[in-house]
């Protein structure tokens, strides 16, 4: 969310299909006369690192290029890769 933010990715559009990976098993059945509302630029997580007082997170935001959050206990870094 807050790199949407950042990015002003924040526009939705409506979701007619469920989203690539639904799981009907583990989420229940797609009811399609539930309004439902998606990003309309889709992002990837591609990696999520954990360590002791950080953390890293990558994503892809396809055209808008791959980015990186590093969260320490006193920093927040921002990269475009």
């Amino acid at each position: 969310a807050i790199l949407r933010s950042l990015l002003n990715e924040t526009e939705i559009e409506r979701a007619y299909e469920p989203p690539h990976g639904y799981d009907p098993q583990q989420q229940g059945e797609w009811d399609p006369d539930i309004i439902t509302f998606q990003f309309k630029r889709p992002v990837s997580l591609l990696k999520s690192e954990r360590g002791p007082g950080s953390l890293i997170v990558e994503y892809d935001f396809h055209e808008l290029g791959r980015w990186q959050i590093e969260i320490g206990e006193y920093s927040f870094k921002l990269n475009r890769f």
